[in-house]
């Protein structure tokens, strides 16, 4: 998948690699690996084998959840 390609990209990756990655933040080059290895264990752990983006945030999914009344 292309996370999986993303994320073994960024673990063998420096912080110059990193920054010139297109349309990564700069305040983000520094820890964008550390992230998707916390997702892939997550992943992993949970046995999920597929992620969506969304230009929605966490806290917008959460209040959508509670306001539906669909909480986990």
């Amino acid at each position: 998948s292309h996370f999986y390609r993303m994320d073994n990209y960024l673990r063998v990756s420096d912080l110059a690699q990193r920054k010139k990655i297109p349309g990564l933040l700069p305040m983000r080059t520094g820890t964008i690996h550390l992230g998707t290895a916390l997702i892939r264990e997550v992943m992993e752990l949970t046995g999920i084998e597929q992620l969506w983006r969304s230009p929605f945030s966490l806290r917008e999914g959460v209040l959508k959840l509670l306001m539906d009344d669909k909480r986990p």
